[in-house]
């Protein structure tokens, strides 16, 4: 985590991102969120791939259907997901969003 001045307090700067194994099918989904996510870093280790950013992290099925070539279900994505950080704001047919409640 980095720190941010506001107001001559620190504040530490929280990432959000998704842990998923580290297979062909993941590596293709993770090409499509930063696609739609071009600031998200991506990190790997044996069996497993981070993808983290600030903000939020939007994965979108119209592209993971373009790297994967095939149709895709967002449900499907639990089959591949470690773990996130951060909260899902929303997962329905189209998207799955991921990003801190500010509420």
């Amino acid at each position: 985590m980095s720190a941010t001045t506001i107001a001559g307090h620190t504040a530490k700067e929280r990432f959000i991102g998704v842990d998923l194994q580290d297979n062909e099918e993941a590596r293709r989904i993770v090409r499509a969120i930063v696609r739609d996510n071009p600031e998200a870093k991506v990190s790997q280790i044996p069996g497993l791939i981070k993808v983290t950013c600030h903000h939020q992290l939007d994965i979108k099925r119209a592209t993971v259907e373009q790297e994967l070539h095939h149709e895709w279900d967002t449900q499907e994505f639990n089959l591949i997901i470690i773990s996130y950080v951060g909260d899902i704001q929303e997962w329905d047919d189209d998207h799955i969003l991921v990003k801190w409640n500010t509420d």
